[in-house]
């Protein structure tokens, strides 16, 4: 049975992932930061979860360690933490700027170093980025989150030439907390409607769900043909 470890699994695309991946017998490890989401989504996969900042090289290095003891050697990694703040850039200072990149690139990193050696031990390994739309193309006011999502991609481009099979996959807007939290803070900010704010930011663009995104991500880790592959769900 093969282990897989799901990064931000607590809520959203994360949860949904483990689910899936639960609901075809596989062994999950799960990674966040809440462990009252967290423990939720146990309970409905049987999971083991840890509590771990993605972001936090320290925290990466044991919950892989600890993650790898209980279920055994990883064989499916899905980075899929990340988190989203919204600014003009002049208002996007260091601190905003370390957190979006820390979280959404530098996890990504981390969490497949430190896996990488237990990975390689089976043939059939795969790792699944979730990038975004945003790391294809820009959008207003998030300059930071973009050149994280950016950054995945070339990652991912990258790792796939080591021999590594790795591929990325760009959910447009997803109906998340995520995504309702920014709806509800860009209406206090705006004084508009939350559903006047949820028009102007999907433009005309389908919300896609995280059942979807994790449709797909199932999809590719399983589909050994793929390999440096961009896969988008939504619209760009």
């Amino acid at each position: 049975m093969k282990h897989v470890l799901v990064t931000g699994a607590g809520t959203g695309i994360g949860r949904a992932t483990a689910i899936k991946f639960a609901k075809k017998g596989y062994k999950l490890t799960l990674f966040g930061r809440t462990a009252k989401t967290l423990s939720e989504v146990a309970d409905v996969t049987g999971a083991n979860y840890f509590l771990v900042d993605v972001s936090n090289e320290e925290e990466v290095k044991s919950g892989i360690s600890s993650a790898i003891e209980q279920n055994g050697d990883i064989s499916i990694l899905i980075n899929n933490a990340g988190a989203a703040i919204s600014a003009p850039l002049h208002r996007t200072d260091l601190a905003i700027w370390n957190s979006m990149i820390g979280v959404n690139l530098t996890g990504v990193y981390l969490c497949t170093r430190y896996a990488l050696e237990s990975l390689k031990k089976s043939s059939d390994s795969s790792i699944v980025n979730i990038a975004s739309t945003s790391g294809l193309i820009g959008y207003k006011y998030v300059t930071a989150y973009c050149a994280a999502k950016h950054g995945v991609i070339g990652f991912t481009k990258a790792l796939a030439l080591e021999g590594i099979r790795v591929n990325a996959i760009c959910p447009g807007y997803t109906d998340t907390a995520l995504y309702r939290d920014s709806i509800k803070r860009a209406a206090k900010k705006t004084g508009k409607s939350e559903r006047q704010v949820e028009n102007e930011f999907l433009g005309g663009k389908k919300l896609i769900s995280p059942d979807d995104v994790a449709s797909l991500v199932l999809e590719v880790s399983e589909d050994q043909s793929l390999n440096g592959q961009i896969k988008v769900i939504g619209d760009l």
